[in-house]
This record gives structure tokens, sequence and C-alpha cells, in this order.
């Protein structure tokens, strides 16, 4: 199938009727509920927010295709050998060909430390690159929670016995009688077919110079992963795959999941050729909520501002809209008391049309506006432009009656290249003249 988009409003229908019927699998459900039933799929979900799960990929209504805000690639294959692979790309990336916008924001989001990556992105596929920005963050995140031990059995020797003896093993080795006993015992390790895993994906990215994150953690991260698995052999990833079929369970190392995840797809080169069919898993894929990493985009843009962002998982920076300050916590994405500053982050076509935000978008940032008192709220949105020069200057929605405020739409250009390089550079000037332009609205009582 043909590239489509993000929110492509069911502009993109369905020719093939073996591809409808594989569609129609996952049509309608929540990414949460596939990423539970099908280990193939990753989604990309941050861990401050706790509606993407809601979201879905597309619906499929009299075979035409309805997306929303999730972007990736995600393949299907059935009993009969069927298949169909689908990609979906974000709507603010004009070129079919390049992907900027969207790699740009999730450098800035995952792999903050470089910008001046580059890519062919007509020949080479972009999710392989795309995966090997994630695997530094994903294995960060992991190895905050300890490095992985897992049950192993050892088959000892010896005089002194700590374990179960092995008959067959001891009649096999010591007779006649030496002195020592053939016993196994069961113990944690370090060197384990996870961390194994972890390590060839490591040393696959090593060797096609895919390893972008310099920080002192990751390398940490990684000369321990090195220490602790001695025996490491790249020859015998094949067997290593196949030791990690399975989830990863345990409640404390449910970090290593997604990391289990990822390193599977960079290893079986689900990134490299869509085309490349992948028969292990009925759905498989990588997706990403593009309104998710948008907020968290602009999170990176306003560091430093002292303008607080929510994080709902976690209950930091909650507002109540009681007294009480226990009952109703609310999220807005972005304020800050001390400016008098509401900010939603919306990932929406807004320059043009102000019906295009709707009844509960406006009614959400009002009240955040009243039980902060807040003097200016403002919804902020990507706006593309091939006008390089052209700005996009904050347009006020109206002025609130009552205790008053003013509500504004902000944009934040998207210029339009033909190079990344080029791309990064205009995107660090817009920045700068977004932040100019939020100053503006704030000191304009």
């Amino acid at each position: 199938m043909k590239p489509t988009t993000d929110n492509n409003r069911g502009n993109f229908f369905v020719e093939n009727s073996d591809h409808v019927k594989l569609l129609q699998q996952i049509s309608g459900r929540s990414i949460d509920d596939l990423e539970k039933e099908n280990p193939g799929l990753l989604v990309v979900k941050g861990q401050f927010k706790d509606d993407v799960q809601d979201s879905k990929i597309f619906s499929l209504i009299n075979d035409n295709l309805h997306t929303e805000n999730i972007v990736g690639f995600i393949g299907i294959n059935d009993d009969s050998g069927n298949h169909v692979k689908l990609q979906i790309r974000s709507r603010f990336d004009k070129d079919n060909n390049n992907q900027y916008f969207f790699q740009y924001m999730l450098q800035r989001v995952f792999c903050p430390t470089i910008l001046d990556l580059q890519i062919d992105h007509s020949k080479e596929n972009l999710f392989e690159f795309f995966l090997a920005i994630l695997f530094p963050h994903y294995l960060k995140s992991a190895f905050r929670q300890g490095l992985f031990k897992k049950y192993k059995w050892f088959h000892h020797n010896n005089p002194d016995v700590k374990g179960s003896v092995d008959i067959k093993r001891h009649i096999r080795q010591n007779i006649p009688f030496s002195g020592n006993i053939a016993y196994t015992t069961r113990e944690y390790s370090f060197n384990n077919p996870v961390t194994q895993l972890i390590r060839h994906t490591i040393n696959h990215l090593e060797k096609r110079n895919l390893l972008f994150d310099r920080t002192t953690e990751f390398r940490q991260a990684a000369q321990e992963i090195a220490n602790y698995t001695p025996d490491f052999n790249s020859r015998n990833q094949v067997q290593i795959l196949n030791q990690n079929r399975t989830r990863i369970t345990h409640p404390y190392f449910n970090e290593y999941e997604p990391l289990r995840k990822i390193c599977l797809k960079i290893l079986r080169h689900e990134g490299v050729a869509l085309a490349e069919e992948n028969k292990t898993d009925k759905i498989y894929g990588v997706v990403f909520d593009c309104a998710w990493l948008w907020e968290e985009y602009l999170n990176t843009v306003l560091e430093g501002s002292g303008i607080k962002h929510s994080e709902n998982k976690t209950g930091k920076n909650a507002i109540y809209l009681f007294k009480d300050k226990k009952s109703y916590p609310r999220y807005p994405d972005f304020y800050s008391e001390e400016k008098g500053l509401v900010l939603d982050a919306k990932y929406k076509h807004l320059e043009k049309d102000n019906n295009a935000l709707s009844r509960d978008d406006i009614h959400q940032i009002i009240s955040y506006m009243h039980v902060l008192m807040s003097e200016t709220g403002a919804v902020i949105f990507p706006y593309q432009d091939s006008k390089t020069e052209s700005d996009y200057k904050p347009v006020l929605i109206g002025k609130l009656k009552g205790h008053g405020g003013s509500v504004y739409k902000l944009a934040m250009k998207i210029p339009v290249s033909e190079n990344f390089s080029d791309f990064v550079e205009w995107m660090n000037v817009n920045e700068s003249k977004f932040i100019i332009s939020l100053n503006e609205i704030i000191n304009e009582k």
C-alpha cells in the first residue's frame, strides 16, 4: 500500500479487498489493547501521558481509511499468507520523500545531544533510523531500574556441593570417583538472554554507525552491559533472538519490556525494508502518537522559561479545581502562575479557522485560566509555510467576560526545506521567534 498521513479525514481509499480484510482486524481498536495482545507492536509513548493508549491507529469505514494522530508503520499477517503493510506519515511533512518535521521532533525529544544527523530519506528506510534514535532512550530508562537479572542454571563439578546433585552427569564425569560431585544451582545472573540481546543490539548499531547518544549515562550503561556479558558472540544472534520471544513481566523491571521490543525490531531488520515480510508476528510495527510528541517537543523549547509541564502519571505539577488541593486534579499542558499563563498544545491545523478548535478545547483552557486566575491563555499549533521569511503573528481569539483574560492562537512555524541541515537551522530561528511572540502576549495585559 502507498503511504498515507495522520488525520487524513478518510480520503484514503483501500482498493485491495484482501487488504481491507486484514486492516479490519485492528480498525477502531485502541493502541493500548493492540499493544497488550501483540508483542510485535511497539507503541512509543511518554511516561507522563495517560491518554495515548486511548488513541486508535485508524478506522476503516466503507473501505476508506480514517487516521488519527498516530504515525509509524504497521504490518498485518493472516494464517493464509496474506500480508499488508501500512505507513502513516505526519501531515505536517508535505514532502512524501522526507519527514524532516517528524524526525526533528523525535531527535529533540529522544536524542537532544545531537541534531545534525543526516539520512538519505529517499533510499533508506526512515524507521531503522528512528529506531536507532529511540534505542538509547529506552536503554537509559531501563538501566535506571538496575541491570536486568534473571535466574539461570549453573552446572558445577567440585567437592563443595551447594545445590541439587546431577546423578547422570556425576556418573559420566566422576567415575571412577575423584572427589568431585556434579551438581546444579539456580542463581540470579546479570549475564542472561536479555542483557545478551541488548549487547547484540549495541554491536549491530555500532557497526552501522547508528549509535547517536554521546551522553555519559548511555556510555556507562553500554559499558556495564559489556562487562557482564563476557561470553558475547556475534554469531549466536539467532539463538539470542529465539530466547527473547516472551514478554518481560517482572514488575520491577517493567522498563525492560519496551527495550526488548525495540532490540528485536532493530536486530530483525524490521526498519530496513517494509517490503520484507515479518512472519513471526501477525501484527507488528512501530507507532508514535504525534500529538504527544508535539507536546514533548514544545517542552524542550520551553525548557528554562519557568513554565511548568504537567506530568499526570506522577501527579507532578497538577492543579486542583477546589481549594482543598485534593479534589479533581487537572493537568494543563503548560502553565505558569507567576506569568499568569496557560498554554495548550494542539497538533492541528489552526492557522485559518478558529472553528478547528473544538468546544472542549475552548472550555478546557478557559477552565484552567479561571482556576489559576491567569490573564493569558494560548493554543500552540504547528504551521507549515514554504515562505521562509514570513512570520505568523499571534492571533487573538477573544477576551473573556467575567474574570477577564485573553485567549490567543500561537503558531510554531515549520519550514519547508530541501535538506535537513537547513531545516534544523530554520527551526532554531523559528523557535527563537516563537519565544519572542510568547513573551509579547504575556506582556500584553
